[in-house]
């Protein structure tokens, strides 16, 4: 429900994460695919992992950031 990064300086940001959140990552349509095939959920863990850089599109709403687009490079 929720991801945390750490920016270039190292300050951690906290993201709500919901169903409509958008990850774009490489080769994530055959991993969702795979996934679905398998009958397994979808977790934003599946795409995004430690150490890698990752650009975060967010709105505030109800005082907290919620992640749109969560893009990994």
């Amino acid at each position: 429900d929720s991801i945390t990064v750490t920016d270039s300086a190292a300050k951690d940001w906290t993201f709500v994460v919901d169903k409509e959140t958008t990850v774009v990552a490489s080769g994530g349509s055959h991993k969702m695919d795979k996934l679905k095939g398998d009958g397994k959920p979808t977790t934003i863990t599946e795409f995004v992992e430690v150490k890698k850089n990752v650009t975060i599109k967010y709105v505030e709403k109800d005082g907290k950031a919620v992640a749109k687009e969560v893009r990994v490079k």
